[in-house]
């Protein structure tokens, strides 16, 4: 189950990022 923890993780930062540059 760590790996997807690991996986949640990278996926939310994407989001982020992706949100951030949305926003841009």
């Amino acid at each position: 189950m760590e790996e997807s923890e690991r996986v949640d993780s990278r996926v939310g930062r994407f989001r982020l990022v992706s949100h951030c540059c949305l926003r841009d």
